[in-house]
């Protein structure tokens, strides 16, 4: 994973609050200008690590902790069928129950992509893959499964 530099996070954040629209580009430039070693971070991982961690930020009204990648047990989970074969799950909101929390889930699938995007080689993709099972257990947790 890249290491996130507080300050270069702070006028992300910053500068999409002022403007949601403001390109990818305009913000490395700044952000380096902040911390030279942001110019080694490709537009992807720049965009992973520092614009997808302000943005969920900005939608949830406070900073997403990032935590570092851990092993995971090495249990997988057998999937069976296609993708066109799987029915969707009902939102908590249909059910009525309030079974699923629908926003934990998404928020943990999209930490899940940022460090995904984040990993800045094949074996940091890897410890993320690794560290899949925190993910399945937060979305367990949240489902009431």
């Amino acid at each position: 994973m890249a290491e996130v530099n507080p300050k270069v996070l702070d006028m992300v954040r910053r500068e999409m609050a002022k403007d949601p629209a403001v390109t990818n580009d305009a913000l490395r430039k700044k952000a380096t200008a902040i911390d030279s070693s942001v110019r080694k971070l490709s537009p992807l991982q720049f965009h992973g690590t520092y614009r997808l961690t302000a943005s969920r930020a900005l939608a949830s009204g406070g900073y997403a902790k990032r935590r570092p990648a851990t092993g995971g047990s090495g249990k997988r989970r057998a999937t069976t069928g296609t993708r066109g074969s799987r029915k969707r799950a009902p939102d908590s909101a249909a059910t009525g129950d309030g079974s699923a929390d629908r926003a934990t889930v998404r928020a943990t699938l999209l930490e899940l992509a940022a460090e995904v995007a984040g990993a800045e080689s094949k074996t940091d993709m890897i410890a993320v893959l690794g560290s899949l099972d925190r993910y399945v257990d937060r979305v367990l947790a949240a489902t009431n499964g």
